[in-house]
């Protein structure tokens, strides 16, 4: 399953998107090519996301479960397989500085751990209330406020 929809408006000048996913059993592709989009996303997942070079790449690289997914110019490769759940953020032009306290341009083309940006506290915490809620909007709702 996944749900998208606009954040509550006190994020809507840093936030274009949330979204939550819920896995589902039995992935038909082992990768996905993931196209860019132009923006800065914030990811937790309930399992570490391994992301590869290229297509003959057949190990690939633990990124983390808690990342923040640089403005890329290029797609990348990542593994498909699903994970009980994943949520996420779409940042707006800009809204890096002030939510990450980083500079877009540090964060380009790379998938940074949101430990080194936020710190490992935060992030456990983060990690702790969202392994909480029993359906997806409910961890949704969680991490829209936590943000």
């Amino acid at each position: 399953m996944i749900a998208s929809r606009p954040p509550i408006p006190a994020l809507r000048p840093f936030v274009r998107v949330l979204w939550v996913t819920a896995g589902a059993p039995g992935a038909l592709v082992q990768r996905e090519r993931v196209l860019p989009t132009g923006g800065v996303h914030v990811v937790l997942r309930s399992a570490p996301l391994r992301v590869y070079a290229d297509d003959a790449d057949l190990v690939g690289r633990i990124v983390g479960d808690a990342l923040v997914g640089g403005a890329r110019a290029a797609p990348y490769l990542r593994d498909a397989a699903p994970v009980a759940w994943s949520v996420g953020a779409m940042l707006e032009p800009g809204a890096a500085p002030l939510l990450l306290g980083v500079p877009a341009h540090e964060l380009a083309d790379a998938h940074t751990t949101l430990d080194d940006v936020w710190g490992d506290a935060a992030v456990s915490a983060m990690r702790a209330r969202l392994a909480e809620p029993v359906t997806p909007e409910r961890r949704l709702a969680a991490f829209e406020q936590l943000l």
